[in-house]
This record gives structure tokens, C-alpha cells and sequence, in this order.
């Protein structure tokens, strides 16, 4: 993550340290979105919102009041506006937080994910690295980022999962990433047959 030289200013400025400050409390990751489009390719896009939220992997010991209470003291106002976590920052931007505690990961029996672009995250004890869909080389992925070239994992899913990838493939693409085999979730979804 950049570094922050004085007061944070910016909404992205804000969205790093409260990242920062949810790694410091350790039982903590950041995965998704703000690491790839943030941390590995140093992208803000206001027109299209990147970053849009902060995706945080809990553990047990984890303390949300005492996470919100350190975000907080930086001159962040909660504002959850229906979702888990929000922040407003003193200039009146908007992120939230978005986060799940590992024992919901580990009943899913997996930590899938849909794209290769979204297997990153950062840990205060491993820094960056993958956390998902370990076979494929760790610069393959990190290079697919940087040229926004996202490999489609999850080509055949579930029924009542093909809409929704349907819309995550069409998004990447919106926002001017390759989505390599994204015809094959034409053809193979569930919903399709």
C-alpha cells in the first residue's frame, strides 16, 4: 500500500488506513477488489469507484468495536447505510467494509473465487500473497493484473450463480479488462442447459 505522508486527505487516503488499521489488529486480510485494482496496479477510478470497499477475511479474536473505535480516532464517522461497516471521511466520501469471518469461509468447504485477478491477499504476517487457486503461478497472476487480463475460473456454475457471474464477467469487462474464457460461461452455465 502507499505510503502517507501527514493527515490522510483523500478517500482512497482513508480507505488505506482503514485497511492498515485492520491488519495492525492482527486475526485479519484484505482480499478482493482493493488489492487488485489498489495495492497491485495503483488504480483510482472515480468514475467507475475503484475502490468501491475494502474486503477484509476475519478470524475469531477479531474486535469490530475496536476496529470501528481506531478508524475512527483518523477522523472517520461510521455509516453503515444498510451494508456491515461504512465510513465517511471527514470531506464527506463514502467506502464501506466488507467482511466475513473464516469460520463462514471454511463451512463453504472452499475459498473460491470466480476470476485469477481476485486469488491476492495482504496479511500483516505474509504481506501480499495468494490465498486462492494456488496451482497457477503466482507472476502469471500478478502480470494478468497489471495488463487487466482476468482468467474466468468458475465457467460452469451453479444455477443460481450464473447471473451473477454473468454480471461480474460484463463489470470487468466495463471497466476495460480482457476476460479470457468468458464465452465458456455462455455455454456451460447451469442455468443454460
Amino acid at each position: 500500500m502507499t505510503n502517507i505522508s501527514g493527515p490522510p486527505k483523500t478517500r482512497v487516503e482513508f480507505m488505506t488506513i482503514a485497511a492498515r488499521e485492520a491488519l495492525r489488529m492482527g486475526n485479519a486480510e484484505i482480499v478482493g477488489g482493493f488489492i487488485r485494482d489498489w495495492v497491485i496496479r495503483g488504480e483510482i477510478d472515480i468514475k467507475n469507484g475503484t475502490p468501491k470497499d475494502i474486503d477484509l477475511r476475519l478470524w475469531k479474536g477479531f474486535d469490530i468495536n475496536l476496529y470501528v473505535r481506531n478508524c475512527e480516532q483518523w477522523g472517520l464517522k461510521r455509516d453503515d447505510r444498510g451494508l456491515n461497516l461504512g465510513f465517511v471521511t471527514p470531506s464527506g466520501d463514502w467506502f464501506f467494509i466488507d467482511y466475513i469471518f473464516t469460520e463462514s469461509f471454511e463451512q463453504g468447504g472452499d475459498l473460491g473465487i470466480d476470476l485469477d485477478v481476485n486469488s491476492f491477499a495482504v496479511s500483516a504476517d505474509k504481506g501480499l500473497h495468494k490465498r486462492a487457486y494456488l496451482h497457477r503461478p503466482l507472476c502469471k497472476t500478478y502480470g494478468n493484473i497489471k495488463r487487466k487480463v482476468a482468467y474466468l475460473i468458475e465457467i460452469d456454475p451453479h444455477k443460481n450463480r450464473c447471473d451473477y457471474m454473468e454480471k461480474r464477467v460484463e463489470k470487468m469487462k466495463n471497466r476495460g479488462w480482457k476476460v479470457i474464457r468468458a464465452s465458456s460461461l455462455k455455454e456451460n452455465c447451469a442455468c443454460k442447459r
